[in-house]
């Protein structure tokens, strides 16, 4: 589908691409240069910052929870040359799962992704008019986050090829991706997950990025969350 993914080589992290290059379906590809998703920079090392700074990045919207954020604070917070947009996409998931509204098996990504089109709707406005706005302000590059690069920064990303007239076959392909670029990072992100309080093995469930989770999750795209991704999927057109 795609000639070759187009990971930014970074020292402090290990899933970041430009979501360019994507095969659209009237044809032509995916502009590059203008969405990048990524695992958290929170081990961003200083010749990072400068590298990114060099190629054009100053928005970044970090999806991650508050806490989170404050566990694992990224040093592009501080570095006057960016600014960073939080945007907490799952809490109310978590919150729902906690009172048992959500049916299924907690540790099922499918479970999870369904639940956040019922109760993270809210979150979904906010990301993508984050990056509306950002795109909007800057000529360069725009990134966006959680801690993995994999869940949040998936199903965000699949909305904005979705509504950029990508083939869901592509889309699956570059969620595909993530799943051999954060194995160094799984044992820590395991670790993390059973400190919390989780299952070892249920937790070991989420930490993958298996076609048929978002598969699942491209068939329940709805026009609303579509229309959510579309005014910053236009900058991929």
């Amino acid at each position: 589908m795609r000639r070759a993914p187009v990971h930014v080589d970074l020292e402090g992290t290990v899933n970041t691409r430009d979501l360019g290059g994507w095969p659209r379906a009237g044809g032509g590809r995916t502009r590059a240069g203008r969405l990048w998703r990524s695992d958290a920079f929170t081990h961003a090392t200083a010749a990072d910052r400068d590298a990114l700074a060099h190629r054009g990045l100053r928005f970044v919207v970090d999806l991650r929870t508050a806490g989170e954020r404050a566990a694992t604070p990224s040093p592009l917070e501080t570095d006057p040359r960016f600014e960073v947009l939080p945007v907490d996409l799952f809490s109310a998931v978590g919150a729902a799962i906690g009172r048992g509204e959500v049916a299924g098996d907690p540790f099922d990504l499918r479970t999870r992704y369904r639940a956040s089109f019922v109760f993270a709707r809210d979150g979904y406005r906010a990301a993508f008019g984050q990056l509306t706005a950002a795109l909007a302000a800057s000529d360069g590059p725009v990134a966006f986050h959680c801690s993995a690069g994999k869940d949040r920064t998936g199903l965000i990303a699949a909305l904005l090829l979705r509504a950029a007239g990508v083939p869901d076959e592509a889309i699956i392909e570059d969620y595909v991706l993530t799943d051999a670029r954060i194995e160094g990072l799984r044992p820590q992100l395991l670790a993390d997950g059973i400190a919390l309080g989780f299952p070892a093995d249920g937790y070991a469930r989420m930490l993958e990025a298996r076609a048929e989770n978002l598969l699942d999750a491209l068939e329940r795209f709805d026009d609303e969350l579509v229309g959510f991704a579309a005014p910053a999927a236009a900058a991929l057109r």
